[in-house]
């Protein structure tokens, strides 16, 4: 996404697909500095079998919805892209 959007940055930058696609990236990588800050030593510890913390559980389900949707979004660049003639200099 990022060499797309490099090689083309008036196709990409103004289209919502890609800007929600690179928010949920964003919010996938806090999703994982708050996993290993407050959820993470609870797993470790945790004995083989036992159920997973609560904390790790929604870290996980966020972490999931995040990137079902950063494919998503991936999929629906091509349907928003702006038209050609909307900016004078491009």
């Amino acid at each position: 996404g990022f060499l797309f959007v490099v090689s083309a940055p008036n196709q990409y930058l103004y289209n919502p697909a890609v800007q929600i696609k690179f928010s949920l990236m964003a919010i996938a990588g806090l999703n994982i500095l708050v996993f290993y800050r407050f959820a993470y030593r609870p797993v470790k510890a945790a004995v083989a079998g036992a159920a997973a913390p609560a904390r790790a559980r929604t870290a996980a389900a966020i972490s999931l919805a995040c990137w079902v949707g950063v494919i998503v979004c991936g999929r629906l660049i091509t349907y928003f892209r702006p038209p050609y003639h909307w900016c004078f200099w491009c």
